[in-house]
């Protein structure tokens, strides 16, 4: 199991209502076989709700269809801030 780093890559042209800047980022750590969210603050819940679901397949060393060298990219689901983040698998926590 891997965990998964999650990181702020551009912000539309209307900030982003949570507050989000390029650079802010989060870890999902693996440890003792399951997901730890470290560092989440400042993550508004439609965002976690977005990349949660490649977190997990990335986790599981799953692949996504445009992944390239084990990262890819997922969008916030607001148009008008178009938070763009990457997610990256990191070596599980022993």
């Amino acid at each position: 199991m891997y965990g998964v780093k999650i990181t702020v890559e551009s912000v539309g042209a209307v900030p982003c209502g949570s507050g989000l800047q390029v650079g802010d980022s989060w870890s999902m750590n693996a440890k003792n076989g399951s997901l730890v969210m470290e560092d989440f603050s400042g993550c508004c819940p439609e965002l976690l709700n977005t990349v949660l679901p490649h977190c997990l397949v990335m986790a599981l060393d799953g692949k996504m269809s445009w992944e390239i060298d084990g990262k890819c990219t997922s969008c916030c689901p607001d148009p008008n801030s178009m938070v763009i983040v990457s997610m990256e698998r990191i070596p599980e926590i022993k």
